[in-house]
């Protein structure tokens, strides 16, 4: 018996033995987890007392709780209390309408909701209490079924509460005693009487009052004591009974009219916790698992209730409710424990390892394609892991080691003074050797290949060496801290916080990328580069960004865009990207130079399983994370990969003063009049730490993160529309950037409407100034025309008595001298001349022609007068047009002056010399003698006063009218001539209009 006791207990324990490898071997050492958050008093909620919760149109998660509502957004939450105005914070329902109105259900005077972040009052009643005990959708409103009985004994029938665009109202149910109401999808009322038996009828409001159909349905007598001790729910015609032992649930469709039949799909030692109907679903929660039906009773999901929340929480004693939502997941609530947010799509993710100790490791680096090396300086040992997180080998006492190099073929380790040789026996066994020759190096980062290392060493100045068996050259100095081998180039990548350079180990050459370059190019910080072996493709992570880098082109572009990768660590497995961090675990394929695919990615939910990655180990296909709550592993050929994804669902959200809607890229916000701000907000239900939003008004200004998030609008015009662009990040999330076009309403003044008017009205009054002016200018252009011509009358007037009067003396000297004949040509010269004068003193202009020969007879006049004592000579230039018009009567006073007083008092013969010459819109006229001079000339008039002239005073009244009066504008200059020269030379400046 002894022996037969002992082969079935070495049986059984073959078998255990065996069971035990085959589930090791399924998943070493480790469980799946399902990923879940849990939203409690601690984390923002008001209550762990759970009433109702329901997702708005928007996408916020409302809660329903002893202590007010709370709206939660994915990061924080909103909390409506008595001091937002609510009668009550003890709301046990809600219900939105098809305008988006939030109803609350609670025992008060009054009916409310809460829109646009506020609380309104729809319905008073300041003598009774409202006891709503059912609230369904009705119409664009709601009807809420009032159990006033249980207030006031004295009431003993029901009332209809409807609130609607159309107001407020009462209905009386006129059914007496009811247990439950419902309103069906198409406006139908349908509750069930009590009326010493069970029956159920469909009514409708007509005319201000509840009318009643025949009755639907009428239990038999088998059926009437269990419905009636049952709870019941109705959706889409159907009414569900749930026994009070929590046995069964009973279904029974009122159309159909068929007998109730059992719905039971549980287990033998479950019971029923809750059903109910929420949003076309039925759930029924048993005391294990949930289960899911939709509207045609058909099983759609079964949910293990353990796992939803870890397994914190007995169902028996804190279940509340169950909900699936397509934004938020699966939410769990309980009595006592607040909320379970979690998501089943993720239930094949992280594997915590329970044999695995990597607490105070840090990871050194791979040594070969199986293994990893792990360093903890606290105990000073040395862990070799290899595929599936198994431990290879441990090695103890070693000394202070902060960083490892590896050619895969020798590996060597680092002190501040001494370099050691690690080798590994392949049967689980390490050592390390110290090389002698290398040591006092005082390396702070190194690469190895062939039998060459390169590393960075020194203390204030740093500087690049290599050494082989043969000789150690120092090759740079510079402040590099970090370095990396890159086999596709064959060279070094040598890098610090904003400076990059390549050393080509073929060409013995260095280049160097310094910071203006980097930063122009949109890298502000270099952490980490990883470079894949088979593209070559160059990946540095940037602060929280990812960028690949192109050499050869001398560009950066952003890689992997969505997410945030702060505190994430970075490998590359064959032709993958892999990323561990506070996002999860994301990988990449890498499938060609420059081309990355889609990400797909393991998620931390709402840091449920870790908040920091200490270290990342990927080796064959499987990644190992040592974090702060312990050691996870994964397979990327895995089920656990299956889900591509882009970043998490999320709504951006525009809150103003009467409107909350969500928006997107493009949209268009309509703003009124006065509003200085709008609100912005993000539901992101992967939200990950803090939220914060940042816009600008052009892509060209500086992003500005939002006070409040909120958006200033007080410096934009109204009546136009105006371009805002908005991005929104987290820890570990990065939203696309949108425009938003924002439309400021103007008030009635700033309507173009309004503008146009008064352009109109501008315009007509200016028209009519216009024109008045107009008048006004013209009358005084005449009255100056009027004047002008008379004082040129005047001028001409005093003038030609002047002329004649020294024309006759002329005359008179040739009768005295006996000389008739010359006496009778001058007098014919004289009337010819004397015509020709007056004609042209008839007019304010006259041609040059016209006056070159007025001035030719004029001159031989006074040549015969004189008896030929001067000369004269008339010069055109070459750009003077014979046509062009000058002031009459303007030469011949200057003329007769050159004559009169230069000439006719010289001893010997003289010379009257007049030019004509265009200079751009000028007329330059020079009369020039030799007589004289006007000095002697002065001297003469005071010692002959007959013979003063005021020839020169007429031009200069001339010229003031024609300067003041004509578009025209004359210069005169009067030149004495320097001794040993005598005369005077008078230039006249005539400036002509631009053509």
């Amino acid at each position: 018996m002894f022996t037969n006791s002992t082969k079935t207990i070495d049986h059984c324990l073959r078998a255990w033995i065996a069971i035990a490898i085959v589930i090791c071997a399924a998943h070493p050492g480790g469980y799946a987890q399902t990923p879940y958050f849990n939203l409690d008093a601690i984390s923002g909620l008001p209550s762990n007392h759970i009433y109702y919760t329901l997702t708005d149109q928007n996408g916020y998660f409302w809660v329903a709780t002893p202590n007010g509502v709370a709206r939660y957004n994915g990061y924080e939450t909103r909390v409506f209390t008595v001091n937002d105005g609510l009668p009550t914070e003890d709301i046990w329902c809600l219900l939105e309408d098809q305008v988006g109105r939030l109803w609350l259900s609670n025992i008060s005077n009054e009916v409310g909701y809460i829109r646009n972040g506020r609380y309104y009052t729809a319905l008073r009643d300041p003598k009774n209490f409202i006891y709503p005990v059912y609230t369904g959708r009705y119409s664009d409103g709601i009807a809420l079924f009032n159990k006033g009985a249980v207030m006031r004994s004295t009431k003993k029938d029901w009332e209809c509460i409807i609130c609607n665009s159309s107001g407020s109202k009462k209905i009386s149910t006129a059914t007496g005693t009811s247990a439950s109401f419902f309103i069906d999808q198409k406006g139908n009322i349908v509750a069930s009487h009590f009326n010493k038996k069970l029956y159920f009828q469909k009514g409708r409001i007509q005319e201000d009052q509840l009318v009643w159909d025949s009755t639907l349905y009428v239990p038999d007598e088998t059926e009437q004591l269990a419905l009636y001790r049952s709870k019941i729910d109705f959706l889409n015609d159907n009414v569900f009974f749930t026994t009070i032992n929590g046995k069964q649930c009973r279904v029974l469709n009122l159309n159909n009219r068929f007998a109730p039949h059992n719905i039971n799909p549980l287990d033998k030692k479950e019971t029923i916790s809750f059903a109910y109907a929420r949003d076309n679903l039925f759930y029924l929660l048993g005391s294990e698992n949930a289960y899911l039906y939709d509207s045609t009773l058909r099983l759609l999901r079964k949910y293990t209730l353990a796992s939803l929340s870890g397994g914190d929480i007995k169902i028996d004693h804190n279940l509340k409710s169950l909900e699936q939502y397509p934004l938020w997941g699966t939410v769990l609530g309980t009595f006592d424990r607040g909320l379970y947010f979690s998501d089943q799509e993720y239930t094949k993710g992280f594997g915590k390892r329970s044999d695995i100790h990597l607490s105070s490791y840090r990871f050194l680096g791979i040594t070969s394609d199986t293994s990893g090396l792990w360093y903890s300086s606290i105990t000073h040992t040395l862990r070799l892991i290899g595929p599936g997180g198994r431990l290879l080998a441990c090695l103890s006492r070693v000394p202070d080691i902060h960083m490892m190099a590896n050619d895969r073929e020798r590996t060597l380790l680092f002190t501040d003074a001494d370099t050691y040789t690690l080798r590994y026996n392949g049967k689980g066994k390490l050592s390390t050797h110290r090389d002698a020759s290398l040591s006092n190096l005082r390396v702070k980062a190194a690469v190895v290949y062939s039998d060459t290392l390169l590393y960075i060493s020194g203390g204030a100045y740093y500087h690049l060496s290599r050494i082989t068996p043969a000789s150690q050259t120092i090759l740079m100095q510079d402040y590099y801290r970090k370095m990396v081998f890159d086999r596709t180039r064959y060279g070094v990548w040598l890098y610090r916080n904003q400076q990059i350079a390549f050393y080509n180990i073929k060409e013995n050459s260095f280049r160097v990328w310094y910071p203006a370059t980097l930063k122009k190019m949109g890298l502000r910080k270099i952490e980490s580069i990883v470079i894949d072996e088979q593209y070559g493709n160059l990946v540095i992570k940037d602060y929280d960004q990812l960028f690949l880098f192109d050499d050869k082109r001398n560009t950066i572009t952003p890689l992997l865009t969505g997410y945030r990768y702060g505190d994430a660590h970075m490998a590359v497995n064959g032709s993958r990207l892999i990323i561990a961090g506070r996002l999860g675990l994301m990988w990449s394929d890498i499938l060609g130079h420059g081309k990355f695919g889609a990400p797909s990615v393991v998620e931390n939910f709402k840091n449920c399983y870790y908040n920091i990655v200490y270290g990342l180990q990927v080796i064959d296909s499987t990644a190992i994370l040592n974090t702060d709550k312990g050691v996870y592993d994964l397979s990327l050929s895995g089920a656990a990969f299956s889900k591509e994804s882009a970043p998490t669902t999320y709504h951006f959200i525009a809150a103003t003063y009467d409107t909350t809607r969500r928006i997107a890229n493009g949209d268009t916000l309509s703003l009124q009049a006065g509003t200085a701000t709008f609100q912005l907000d993000v539901i992101n239900p992967h939200g990950n730490g803090r939220l914060r939003l940042a816009g600008a008004f052009s892509l060209k200004e500086k992003w500005a993160e939002l006070t409040g998030r909120e958006v200033n609008i007080n410096t934009l015009a109204p009546g136009r529309y105006h371009r805002f662009y908005l991005f929104a990040r987290d820890e570990v999330w990065q939203s696309k950037t949108i425009m938003l076009v924002l439309y400021i309403q103007p008030y009635w003044w700033q309507t173009t409407a309004f503008f146009l008017t008064l352009i109109c009205a501008g315009v007509v009054l200016t028209f009519f100034i216009i024109l008045v002016t107009r008048r006004i200018v013209l009358r005084q252009q005449a009255r100056q025309r009027m004047m002008l011509e008379m004082q040129m009358a005047g001028i001409h007037a005093q003038i030609n008595p002047h002329f004649i009067f020294n024309s006759l003396t002329t005359t008179q000297y040739f009768i005295k001298a006996n000389k008739i004949k010359q006496a009778y040509e001058h007098i014919n010269r004289f009337s010819r001349l004397l015509r020709n004068f007056l004609q042209a003193s008839r007019h304010k202009y006259i041609t040059i022609s016209e006056e070159i020969d007025h001035l030719r007879n004029y001159i031989e006049l006074q040549q015969s007068r004189f008896e030929e004592q001067f000369e004269y000579r008339i010069d055109m230039g070459p750009n003077v047009a014979p046509a062009l018009m000058i002031p009459s009567l303007l030469l011949q006073p200057l003329v007769e002056n050159a004559i009169q007083h230069g000439l006719f008092h010289k001893k010997t013969p003289g010379l009257l010399l007049l030019s004509f010459s265009k200079e751009d819109d000028r007329l330059v006229i020079e009369i020039d003698d030799d007589g004289i001079g006007r000095e002697q000339a002065r001297a003469l008039q005071l010692q002959e006063p007959a013979r003063t002239s005021f020839g020169s005073d007429l031009v200069n009244k001339l010229v003031l009218l024609f300067n003041k009066y004509e578009h025209i504008k004359i210069d005169l200059v009067f030149i004495d001539k320097i001794p040993p020269q005598t005369g005077t030379t008078v230039k006249i400046t005539i400036h002509y209009p631009p053509a």
